[in-house]
């Protein structure tokens, strides 16, 4: 849909002096300016409309609305248009603002670009000897700007003006610079025991303008239900990079419960420069500590099991070990009887490693859970052999 509107231009009881038109000792030309909008902000033109003598002999006699009648002849004689009243770019890229003009062969023609930022005065653009150009073919009304690399600075309202005699049109075209956020998560996956905590953290950098929204999800296992919001997740500090984009992170604390097995928490961010938003999932497993309590009775009992008292279950430790020989007490002589020798640390993670060989503990268990298990193996004293 494109709007138009036609509204009569006032010259100040001065004449324009305008190629081709002869100038009259009595009465002025009648002046009017049309605008014609895309609805959508894809297009906009302007033209000036000249209404000499000649052409008010054919105009519809009809009820007048602000000067103009019902059925108005008019002539253009110069008119401006831009296919691309809002553009987006990138850092570093090249852009183009359109612009382009058409007008009588017979009238000179200027143009000029100027970068109008908010709180500041309008800035002319040199259109040689730098990043900025015009293309050669401006004389056939190809009046588009050229701009190299663009950096934070180049952001604003840039003006395209047409001058032809007293007559000047304008053309408004917004750069607006987008930079897509880089989105990571500090993990892809957990695995956690009940009431472990881990911290997940969601890195959002090099992005512009600083306006977004990013936020921690917990999903739901069942479809057709809604994602709750995770509370007191913490944001750090906005940084700005060199080039002028932005980056911080939002992080929370996980409690392992049993309640988050099976579950996957998804950071989502959105951004202007973005048509969809960016999800990193982090999916997470929690294992109950009961399910250890087999691991500890199997190590307990394997060390044990030897075919004769006294004999360790694990002969490959002996050959490890040949200065270490292990024997069965009781616990009074347990008492009585000081190890003259201390076990070295791997002897611990040596026996659990020979054990989780043969035997493999069962689905769920931790190595945490294992490890505390150890103290299983140790009723027995060592004492150095000689």
């Amino acid at each position: 849909m494109l709007d138009c509107r036609i509204s009569p231009y006032f010259t100040a009881n001065t004449q324009i002096l305008w190629p081709g038109r002869k100038v009259k000792a009595h009465g002025l030309d009648t002046w009017f300016t049309c605008t014609i909008e895309h609805a959508a902000g894809k297009y906009t033109a302007t033209a000036f409309l000249v209404q000499g003598h000649e052409d008010r002999e054919h105009q519809t006699p009809g009820q007048l609305h602000q000067g103009i009648a019902e059925q108005t002849r008019v002539s253009a004689v110069l008119a401006a248009r831009t296919r691309l009243p809002r553009v987006r770019t990138a850092l570093g890229k090249d852009v183009v603002l359109d612009c382009a003009f058409a007008a009588d062969p017979r009238a000179a023609v200027a143009v000029r670009w100027a970068l109008r930022k908010k709180g500041r005065h309008e800035r002319y653009i040199a259109t040689s000897g730098g990043r900025a150009e015009m293309f050669p073919q401006e004389p056939r009304g190809n009046a588009s700007l050229l701009i190299r690399r663009v950096e934070l600075s180049d952001e604003g309202t840039y003006i395209c003006t047409v001058e032809a005699a007293a007559l000047v049109l304008e053309q408004a075209i917004q750069l607006q610079i987008t930079e897509k956020p880089t989105v990571t998560v500090n993990v892809n996956s957990l695995s956690l025991v009940e009431g472990e905590q881990q911290k997940l953290v969601c890195d959002v950098r090099n992005y512009y303008p600083a306006d977004i929204h990013v936020q921690w999800l917990r999903e739901p296992q069942s479809a057709g239900q809604l994602p709750d919001t995770v509370p007191n997740v913490l944001t750090s500090s906005h940084l700005r990079s060199s080039n002028g984009t932005y980056s911080f992170s939002r992080f929370f604390l996980l409690t392992a419960t049993l309640r988050d097995n099976g579950h996957t928490y998804t950071c989502r961010v959105e951004h202007s420069s973005l048509q969809a938003p960016i999800r990193r999932s982090v999916t997470v497993a929690v294992r109950g500590t009961e399910h250890c309590a087999g691991a500890v009775w199997a190590l307990s009992h394997s060390s044990q099991g030897g075919e004769g008292r006294g004999q360790p279950s694990h002969p490959f430790l002996l050959s490890a070990l040949p200065s270490v020989s292990l024997s069965r007490t009781n616990k009074q002589e347990a008492k009585q009887q000081k190890p003259a020798w201390s076990p070295p640390s791997f002897v611990p993670i040596l026996l659990l490693l020979i054990h989780l060989q043969k035997q493999p503990p069962p689905p769920g268990c931790c190595c945490c859970c294992c490890w505390a298990s150890l103290g299983a193996l140790w009723p027995h004293s060592i004492t150095s052999t000689k």
